[in-house]
Parts: C-alpha cells; structure tokens; sequence
C-alpha cells in the first residue's frame, strides 16, 4: 500500500520551475535526500534521469513515486515502460509507452489532479495538452524539448499531428 503522504509537491515543481535543465538532477536529488516521502520530487527526478537516456534511474525514480503516491497514475505506466525498453533507445520508450498504456488500461494518467498538475509542470513549451491522448501527453512531457521534433519521425506522423492517434498508429515492437 502505498504511504501516500501529503507531500511538499510544491516545493518540487517551483524547484523545477526555477532551476535551469542542467541543474534540475542536483536539484531534485537533494530534495529527496531531504524529503524521502517527497513523491513529487521523485517523479520530476524520474523525467529528468529519462530526458538523459538514463531509463532504469528513471524506472527507479518513478516507482519510488508511485509507491509515495498512487494518484502517480502515470508513474506506474512510466516504471513499466522504462523497464521494458532499452537503455538510452528513445524510440524504444515510446512504443513500450504506448504498450504498457494498452495492457494497464485502468490506469489514467493525468486523470488525478496531482498527476496532471506535474504533468502541466512538464510541459516547458506551453503545448495544449488537451489535443493529446493520456499516453500522448505523458510521452511529450517526458520528451526534452530539443527532442520533441523525433516523436513525428518515430511514429511516422506529420509535422503538425499530434500524438491524439499514437495508441492506433504506433507500429508494432520490434
């Protein structure tokens, strides 16, 4: 069961909010050095640990959240997927993203209001998150920014598509 604690998530976010990207790791790993239950900073650890190719700290990070927090419905969904795709292989999270979302269909990320408050943290270019399905808008915000433009050419889409269709288009895994 997890602890579910009412943890300082406000003090993640500004944390990642006001920290420039390269110091977000050092950032976020004092703060659960400090606050160990902090299952925000874990989560926000986790999508910086997987925007540097590093999927099984990523993997880590997002089950210690998930543990901390199960309104985290999109931490249990990156945990599988970080642990299913290989190391450093973007194109590998995406699709075990999108096959992990379709085997746990009871889980909805961005459905409680923590997960999408982080989510909406995530999000550093101001995209409406609306036009994207629940996996859609987890992959994106897990996606750093300068590598945003690949998802198009990894799922075979369009410039100015969405990922509002990358449960049904996604091929197959390799």
């Amino acid at each position: 069961m997890p602890i579910r604690t009412q943890s300082k998530s406000t003090d993640a976010l500004t944390a990642w909010r006001e920290t420039p990207p390269p110091e977000r790791m050092n950032r976020l790993k004092a703060i659960v050095e400090a606050e160990p239950n902090n299952a925000t900073a874990w989560y926000l650890l986790g999508a910086v640990r997987l925007r540097a190719g590093q999927t099984r700290e990523a993997a880590r990070c997002f089950g210690a959240a998930y543990h901390r927090d199960d309104r985290f419905e999109s931490a249990a969904i990156l945990t599988f997927s970080c642990l299913k795709s290989r190391e450093d292989d973007y194109a590998d999270f995406v699709f075990s993203a999108i096959a992990t979302y379709r085997e746990v269909r009871e889980k909805n990320p961005g459905r409680t209001a923590l997960d999408a408050g982080v989510l909406n943290a995530l999000d550093d270019e101001g995209r409406p998150l609306a036009a994207f399905s629940p996996i859609g808008r987890v992959i994106w915000c897990m996606t750093s920014p300068e590598n945003r433009n690949r998802l198009d050419r990894i799922l075979g889409m369009d410039e100015g598509q969405s990922l509002r269709e990358s449960e049904r288009k996604a091929p197959p895994r390799r």
